[in-house]
């Protein structure tokens, strides 16, 4: 499955954020081929984190796009699926992003904007 990342993050790890929002494409990747690139100090878990991202890639998530929206297109309905959450510290664009699963904490949402 393929889905958008959005954001403002910029190009290089210590650079200005882009003055307009941007875009990209990412398929999802497996949980074991994403716990071999981000060996530690992150210990995903598959049930409230994943990845999306090309390996050794030229495109993908910039520098300060943490918290940034991953959306997907699920039976013609764009959802929620991700919010970014770590990239690789040197080379963030050349490698997969973790995401915050949105799913797992879809419960604790509903209980928050119910009791709001």
């Amino acid at each position: 499955m393929t889905c958008t990342a959005i954001g403002w993050g910029s190009a290089c790890v210590g650079c200005m954020p882009e003055m307009n929002m941007k875009a990209v494409e990412l398929p999802i990747i497996s949980h074991d081929a994403c716990q071999k690139i981000f060996v530690s100090p992150i210990n995903l878990t598959q049930t409230m984190e994943f990845c999306a991202g090309y390996v050794n890639g030229s495109k993908g998530i910039g520098s300060g796009d943490s918290g940034g929206p991953l959306v997907c297109d699920f039976e013609g309905m764009m959802v929620l699926a991700g919010v970014t959450s770590a990239i690789h510290a040197k080379y963030p664009e050349s490698y997969p992003a973790v995401f915050t699963r949105v799913a797992a904490f879809t419960e604790w949402l509903l209980d928050t904007m119910k009791s709001n």
